[in-house]
């Protein structure tokens, strides 16, 4: 489904109900011509992973839903999807003992430049592990 109905957007070709920007079929398209990638299967694989994520959340709104306060202008599916996105695209990797993937307040906000030096992680206590 295409969620937007202005004429400046190129068709969207997902079926997730997660929109994805008219810009993103313009740089699979665009890798084909400057990198000579063969793109042919990139939509299919983008609708496979936003089909994934809509089951996801589905069944996250049918688990926790109820529990979640969700304003009301929101919808409990799209809100699991929203926070989804942003620990996916914002998490860091942590350990196995404190848990895989987690979000760090205002670390999104930090310069990620490669010869900024290392991350240090710290322990509940403020040890360095």
């Amino acid at each position: 489904s295409n969620p937007s109905s202005s004429s400046q957007n190129h068709h969207n070709p997902s079926s997730s109900s997660i929109p994805t920007p008219p810009d993103v079929w313009d740089t699979i398209h665009l890798l084909s011509y400057t990198q000579n990638l063969d793109v042919n299967g990139w939509p299919a694989e983008v609708n496979k992973a936003g089909e994934y994520v809509d089951r996801i959340a589905a069944q996250l709104a049918r688990d926790y839903g109820p529990y979640l306060f969700i304003p009301k202008n929101m919808n409990v599916v799209y809100a699991i999807q929203w926070s989804l996105c942003m620990v996916s695209s914002r998490g860091v990797a942590g350990n196995e003992r404190w848990g895989s993937l987690r979000l760090v307040p205002v670390m999104d906000l930090v310069n990620h430049e490669e010869s900024g030096g290392k991350f240090l992680e710290l322990s509940e206590k403020g040890d360095i592990l």
